[in-house]
């Protein structure tokens, strides 16, 4: 072990195994005379780099090696899961697994709106009208989503994990296709949602930590379902969906008891008002009257 590259040979560990999963631990503090396992050079506080090589044939082959930056009093500089090329400040765990350190986004990015029957509203690239979610940053920088995780199961939070370089802009949102078809491009989740009534969850990159989830009921088609206004708490049937924009509490003026649906309660609610009735709800087509014109501009939306 070394912390130059021109003096690979600095210190020689001693012959022991170490077993598979096992861990040690090495004390760079330049005492060698205290230990087996005390290294014969130190780190610098300011940072620097630290490489592990073996030696055969009169040279020395780089086997690993780290550059870490300044660190501060009780700080460690771990990698961010096994095999990982992730590094990060982190909570010091000698003798046992790291403790991955990975940003808190709940309460700050969001599984903002979804349409789980999309009969008409939306197409993707290959003109097919499937199933979306869209997410909703709403912190004022960009975020990375590389590694995270989507799942319509929230028992089961790893089936498809966002492609590496998924970003999601600043107050901005991005659309995801739960349609299955991979082969149609990096942003077509591995499952599809069901109109009868499922569940979205949204995981950090080690597949446990919850970011965010929904669980909703039965879907009608062409009506999305999104929080209002964006991020909060409250969720809206949207007979107006928003994709990848704000969502709003706009309803067609055909729904005219204002519950989603276009269906046979906007025709009763048109026919209990009937008459003159200027600026009234059931005044669908907006004449100043509530008659059969009204009936007929909710049956073409049905």
């Amino acid at each position: 072990m070394s912390d130059d590259a021109n003096d690979l040979g600095k210190w020689q560990a001693p012959s022991y195994a170490l077993q598979d999963g096992e861990y040690d631990v090495i004390w760079l503090d330049g005492q060698d005379k205290q230990g087996q396992t005390h290294a014969s050079f130190a780190l610098s506080e300011t940072g620097g780099t630290v490489y592990i090589s073996t030696y055969s044939g009169g040279s020395y082959t780089i086997i690993d090696s780290i550059a870490y930056p300044a660190l501060a009093a009780d700080e460690s500089w771990g990698r961010q899961g096994e095999d990982s090329e992730e590094w990060a400040v982190q909570v010091a765990t000698p003798y046992a697994p790291n403790e991955i350190s990975l940003p808190d986004y709940a309460g700050l990015l969001f599984i903002n709106e979804f349409m789980a029957d999309n009969g008409t509203t939306l197409a993707d690239e290959a003109g097919e009208f499937e199933d979306w979610i869209e997410l909703y940053n709403s912190t004022d920088a960009e975020i990375d989503l590389s590694g995270m995780y989507m799942s319509d199961d929230l028992a089961d939070p790893t089936i498809w994990d966002l492609p590496s370089g998924t970003t999601i802009d600043a107050f901005g949102y991005l659309l995801i296709w739960a349609d299955k078809d991979a082969e149609q491009g990096p942003l077509h989740a591995d499952f599809k949602l069901g109109a009868s009534g499922e569940e979205i969850g949204l995981f950090s990159s080690d597949g446990v930590t919850i970011i965010d989830s929904i669980v909703f009921g039965e879907q009608t088609e062409d009506i999305s379902y999104g929080r209002v206004p964006d991020g909060s708490d409250n969720w809206e049937l949207l007979t107006v969906p928003s994709p990848e924009s704000t969502n709003g509490s706009a309803t067609l003026p055909e729904d005219v008891n204002g519950d989603g649906v276009i269906d046979v309660s906007d025709l009763l609610a048109v026919i209990s008002a009937w008459g003159v009735c200027d600026g009234c709800p059931e005044d669908v087509n907006g004449d100043g009257f509530v008659n059969v014109g009204d009936l007929l501009a909710i049956i073409a939306v049905w």
